[in-house]
């Protein structure tokens, strides 16, 4: 997007008493606790609704992102499921092979349920309404990035999209769940809800979302694509580590 976008863009949620400091990151609270995290949701949903209706420019639009997340994992599964496919007819030329051969289907299938539980919850219906609402994410959604003081201020603005805001819940607890934090994060999620004003349908993609295995899914993209120069003990105990991170599925 071109640089005169951005500074519209600056410049209406400047009006609105958002600030963008365009700095690396802030400096956040490493322990999280559900009060805590719940007064972010609170920041994160003041900003949507001061955002919320943005326009632009004719050409000059904020990238839009809406419905591109699932129809990743929708094109990820495809591929990957024929990788595991290929690997069951020709066997497995190593370890790293052998162990994904062992937990392949299980995540495959556990991702093709995310998705379908997606589409059973009205997922058509959450992208209308985005659209209808020009509804605008951060997506860097966490504590580093995004805080309120006098007025919130951003870190790094050149993230903003249109989006459907249930993106910014996703990737916010994403992070923590790849940590392993614990956090009853279904009470987080119908806290987001509520302040957000989303029905269930919002709920379960944010559940759905948040039991995507994108960590699997990451580990074996770069494998295929060589796209780390690791080792094979190294893509192993990557893998290994991916599941870890994944954690359970709320669906």
């Amino acid at each position: 997007m071109s640089t005169f976008a951005y500074n519209e863009f600056y410049d209406y949620i400047w009006s609105k008493g958002i600030m963008v400091l365009n700095c690396k990151d802030f400096d956040s609270e490493k322990k999280i606790t559900m009060q805590k995290a719940k007064n972010h949701m609170d920041i994160l949903s003041e900003m949507h609704k001061k955002v919320m209706g943005y326009e632009g420019s004719i050409g000059f639009n904020l990238p839009n992102n809406i419905g591109k997340l699932v129809e990743g994992c929708k094109v990820e599964i495809k591929k990957n499921n024929r990788f595991i496919c290929y690997l069951q007819k020709q066997g497995a030329n190593n370890n790293f092979e052998s162990l994904l051969l062992d937990v392949g289907d299980d995540y495959i299938k556990r991702a093709e349920r995310c998705v379908e539980c997606v589409y059973n919850w009205h997922y058509i219906d959450i992208l209308y309404r985005s659209m209808r609402k020009c509804e605008i994410c951060i997506r860097d959604s966490t504590e580093e990035n995004i805080r309120k003081d006098e007025h919130i201020e951003i870190a790094n603005g050149k993230n903003f999209c249109y989006e459907i805001l249930e993106v910014d819940a996703i990737n916010y607890l994403n992070k923590f769940k790849r940590k392993g934090v614990s956090l009853d994060y279904e009470e987080l999620i119908a806290y987001f809800c509520n302040i957000e004003l989303l029905d269930e349908n919002s709920n379960y993609f944010i559940k759905a979302m948040i039991s995507y295995p994108f960590e699997f899914m990451k580990c074996l993209n770069r494998y295929k694509r060589s796209k780390k120069p690791w080792t094979l003990d190294q893509y192993e105990d990557k893998l290994l580590k991916a599941i870890e991170k994944d954690g359970i599925s709320y669906i």
